[in-house]
């Protein structure tokens, strides 16, 4: 049974959903989608299920569930990540972070010391290019892009615009899962993080062999 948890955070409060409404495990996985997504999601919904049969509690955070639009930031996603961090640390031996998607730099601007592995899935490496290249302008709007279109915000705008190539702050605890058809593994020739390419998947890994192997390769890392 899933449930809603709530952790005051300052002035706002984040909600998001946990598997269990007991403790069952000491190690802890939070799955994240960043940059308007749905936690719905088949890859979030049906990972639950899959880490919990192992023996992992589950919790899939929600970054924009209870927050004003115009204060969606870089900045403040890295302290909702942090303070659901700390809200968890003395509570589990063994945390881990699952990230979907291209906005995971807020992980490598969080303080994630209590962190013990961390599995980017289909992201592209580059952090000046993920960013930076990713913008467009419109007139009044800016909007990021590659599979969908989607308006942010002036206050993220300009945080993307001042950050720097964060790629020194990977280490041996990160694994990149990718997917064949987004092509976004051309990145990894500068890297020696661990990473695996999964055959003839795409960004979502839709269908079902995609999303088995995406869990796989996941539980090998954190097991």
């Amino acid at each position: 049974m899933e449930n809603f948890l709530e952790i005051p955070i300052s002035e706002n409060h984040i909600i998001h959903w946990k598997l269990n409404s007991e403790q069952k495990s000491d190690r802890l996985i939070i799955f994240i989608h960043g940059l308007w997504w749905n936690i719905e999601e088949h890859i979030f919904y049906n990972w639950r299920k899959f880490f919990n049969d192992c023996w992992f509690d589950t919790f899939r955070l929600d970054l924009y569930y209870d927050i004003k639009l115009t204060d969606n930031t870089i900045t403040n996603h890295s302290k909702d990540l942090e303070h659901t961090i700390n809200y968890f640390k003395d509570k589990y031996t063994e945390i881990y972070l699952v990230w979907h998607s291209i906005w995971w730099p807020i992980i490598l601007l969080a303080d994630t010391q209590y962190i013990s592995k961390i599995v980017l899935r289909d992201p592209v490496l580059d952090t000046t290019k993920l960013l930076k290249w990713e913008l467009h302008f419109n007139n009044d709007f800016c909007y990021v892009s590659r599979w969908m279109d989607i308006i942010i915000w002036e206050k993220m705008k300009n945080e993307i615009l001042t950050i720097g190539d964060l790629n020194n702050k990977l280490d041996e605890r990160y694994k990149i899962i990718y997917a064949q058809e987004t092509e976004l593994y051309n990145e990894l020739w500068n890297t020696t993080i661990q990473n695996i390419i999964i055959p003839d998947s795409n960004h979502n890994f839709h269908n079902p062999w995609n999303e088995e192997k995406l869990f796989e390769e996941t539980f090998n890392r954190i097991k």
